[in-house]
């Protein structure tokens, strides 16, 4: 039976085999500032964080204050209240906070999810890019295209590709080189925008005129009703994706926050419910079954008596937490299993990052109707089928003095 359940989930992970073993820094503490060169991967999660030194490679950094201040050699993905990102970074960005604010060199593609975000001047990005905010100024250079949604958006930069921007306010006060797609209850478009091709607009307002600004040769304005959009308060259309986009970007990074966390204080103990994932697939998804289909019958059968009332708040809570978390933890220990299974042993960075894929496939799974709730619920069950058996078999070891 072991046989055929590595088989099937070897299958579903097979995009994660050849995911290379790179060394990696992880760090937490309520006041983080990297001021020493990183030659690695960097893993951060704290109340303020500064990176004033060059990484090598990778950063993760999540945290109420984010500040980056040193360049990455690589990716960037950061979330936190306030973040700034005022260092070059070779390759693509993703970011979410409640205000964003990025000043230099972006090597790739820029996802900005946010509250108020700003692109400033001197800010270059060298691919496409995607914001989604309550408040977007961008004052940069844009070489690709630009898609963009939210509330108040000013695009005072220069945009070299084509743009596709709904909003509820818009102003158009700089240069777009590619086809326009602007859809805003109110635009405006000021002396100094330039358009180089045709631009296909709706505002709520009816038909504005755009002067001198179409630049190009052949190039129109041209009045289109079937790009109409409800006011941001509708939810409909385009506003209703960026905020599904922001809340997206937001419960990855999020998650990604929430996975570290439990690596960092977990330990041995997600080892040890993965081996017995691996060893008793079977056992584990029994117990795990049984966990979820008894602890609502046997909460509700506390409450009704005085004495159980505690313990039946307390299995609530535990049980929340397992449906919260459920996702993550399962992550966890697939992870440790493929471990075993690929008889590797993954620094901590490595482990964290296949983590993260495996929550990011479990989450695929539970947009895919029936067979993919199915296969997550399988899998929740079997973990935390190991966690409790893990548990268990401790608290017998305690019992008897072992």
């Amino acid at each position: 039976m072991n046989t055929r359940l590595s088989f099937c989930i070897g299958i579903l992970l097979t995009a994660l085999m050849s995911i290379p073993a790179q060394a990696a820094t992880m760090q937490h503490a309520d006041s983080i500032h990297i001021t020493v060169p990183v030659s690695d991967n960097l893993y951060l999660a704290g109340n303020t964080i500064t990176q004033a030194s060059p990484v090598a490679g990778d950063l993760l950094a999540a945290g109420g204050t984010v500040r980056v201040e040193g360049s990455v050699g690589n990716t960037l993905q950061a979330a936190g209240g306030q973040v700034s990102i005022d260092a070059p970074v070779m390759r693509s960005a993703r970011l979410a906070g409640g205000t964003v604010n990025v000043s230099n060199h972006i090597g790739s593609d820029l996802i900005i999810a946010g509250g108020q975000i700003l692109v400033e001047s001197g800010a270059v990005i060298d691919k496409d890019m995607v914001v989604f905010g309550g408040t977007v100024t961008i004052s940069g250079h844009v070489k690709g295209k630009l898609k963009a949604a939210g509330g108040t958006i000013m695009v005072d930069g220069v945009i070299d590709g084509p743009v596709d921007i709904t909003g509820n306010d818009v102003t158009v006060n700089g240069s777009i080189g590619g086809a326009s797609i602007l859809s805003a209850s109110q635009l405006h478009v000021t002396d100094r925008a330039s358009f180089g091709q045709a631009v296909r607009y709706w505002t709520g307002s009816g038909e504005i005129a755009f002067g001198s600004s179409i630049k190009g040769g052949a190039a129109t304005a041209i009045f289109d009703p079937a790009l109409a959009r409800a006011h941001p308060s509708g939810m409909t259309g385009k506003t209703g994706a960026a905020i599904l986009g922001l809340f997206a970007l937001y419960s990855l990074l999020s998650s990604a926050l929430i996975l570290f966390l439990l690596l960092l204080l977990g330990g041995p103990f997600w080892r040890r419910a993965g081996d017995i994932l691996r060893q008793k697939p079977w056992w584990s998804l029994l117990i795990g079954f049984l966990y979820f289909v008894v602890m609502p019958p046997l909460i509700a059968l506390l409450l009704i008596t005085i004495i159980g009332i505690p313990i039946a708040f307390f299995l609530l809570f535990v049980y929340v937490f397992s449906w919260v978390f459920g996702g993550v933890i399962t992550a966890i220990l697939l992870t440790r299993w493929l471990e075993v299974w690929q008889r590797k042993t993954w620094n901590p960075g490595v482990f964290f990052l296949i983590s993260l894929l495996i929550l990011i496939l479990l989450k695929i799974l539970s947009f895919i109707p029936v067979l993919g709730w199915i296969i997550r619920a399988i899998l929740l069950c079997m973990a935390f089928g190991a966690l409790l058996s893990d548990i268990g078999a401790s608290w017998k070891r305690s019992s008897s003095g072992k």
